[in-house]
């Protein structure tokens, strides 16, 4: 849930440059599904949320001590989330985002005084009513298969399961981060894992090398 009074800024993306995509306005709630940290600042990189609907917002804002106030607070496990028909949580989630941003836009342009709108436009002023036509046609839901090859990530045509590609840590994240040594290196963690083995001073969890870099890794 937002409790910031400004509100949350949605983005594309991890990190902050990318293109805002929405906004949550205090109070409102969203589904999260995964949590990344940001690549800027580098000195204290930003926790980040990937809403179910889309996008990700950050937990705190990028501001000094004490001004880093929280944007968002826990209030508890969705109890509709079915881990067996999880695609179709997702795309009610983006359903309900859409409708929710569809909405938002409305009252905004119904705030614009209806006689300027109307002068402009050389028509009459809108329907005091929501306008759903701009939304088509209900679009059905993917089946699983699809919705498998759409939301999934990349990955090595050799690996065959999960396991094989989880962070060889926390178990949970796909490994994409290379830990350097020397010439070589290992992919074998998540970014958050890899750089935390980093700053603690450890070595790499394959070869015991002492680790030189770590790297974001991008299937291509």
């Amino acid at each position: 849930r937002v409790v910031l009074p400004e509100g949350a800024v949605v983005r594309a993306g991890v990190d902050l440059s990318t293109q805002q995509i929405g906004f949550l306005p205090q109070g409102s709630q969203a589904a999260v599904i995964g949590r990344k940290f940001s690549e800027h600042p580098v000195d204290d990189c930003l926790e980040r949320l990937q809403l179910a609907a889309g996008g990700w917002i950050s937990v705190k804002l990028n501001r000094p001590s004490p001004h880093d106030h929280m944007i968002i607070e826990s209030v508890g496990i969705d109890s509709s989330f079915d881990p067996r028909t999880s695609h179709l949580y997702h795309w009610n989630q983006q359903l309900m985002a859409e409708e929710q941003q569809q909405h938002n836009d409305y009252r905004e342009l119904s705030s614009v005084d209806s006689d300027a709108i109307s002068h402009s436009m050389g028509g009459t002023p809108p329907s005091t009513s929501p306008i759903h036509s701009s939304m088509g046609s209900p679009r059905s839901p993917p089946n699983p298969a699809t919705a498998a090859r759409t939301c999934c990530s990349f990955k090595p045509s050799n690996i065959t399961d999960s396991s094989s590609i989880n962070c060889l840590i926390c178990l949970t994240e796909e490994r994409n981060a290379t830990i350097v040594h020397g010439e070589t290196g290992h992919v074998a963690c998540c970014l958050v894992c890899a750089r935390i083995l980093k700053a603690r001073g450890d070595k790499c969890p394959v070869c015991r090398l002492p680790i030189d870099l770590v790297i974001q890794q991008f299937w291509a």
